[in-house]
Parts: structure tokens; C-alpha cells; sequence
């Protein structure tokens, strides 16, 4: 569709998800390093638990 085909509402209504859009991606970006950080420790928890779980199967095989 061009622009010439939209009328005023449509421009108005794509313009304001777009900004929407764009204002949900800059939070989650603000939000990204503490969601991971918090994200790392637990994966981090569960590979030393993993590999904690190989050494002592290792260790009692």
C-alpha cells in the first residue's frame, strides 16, 4: 500500500505503534543486563550442579 493510498487515521495509527513499538524495545534493552545477570547465576548454579552430578557418578562408577 503507499502512502498516498492511507488516509490521516491510518498514518496517525501506524506511526503511534511504530513509536510504541520502538518505546517497548528501548525498556527492554534498559532491562536486559539485569534480567541476564539474574538469568546467569541460576544457569550458572545449574551447570556446576551438572557437573558436580558427572564427577561423583564418575567418581562411584
Amino acid at each position: 500500500m503507499r502512502a498516498m493510498d492511507l488516509d490521516t487515521d491510518d498514518i496517525i495509527e501506524q506511526v503511534d505503534s511504530e513509536e510504541e513499538a520502538l518505546i517497548s524495545l528501548e525498556s527492554f534493552d534498559r532491562a536486559s543486563p539485569e534480567i541476564w545477570q539474574e538469568k546467569c547465576e541460576y544457569i550458572k548454579w545449574y551447570l556446576n550442579s551438572f557437573i558436580l552430578l558427572l564427577v561423583l557418578i564418575e567418581l562411584y562408577s
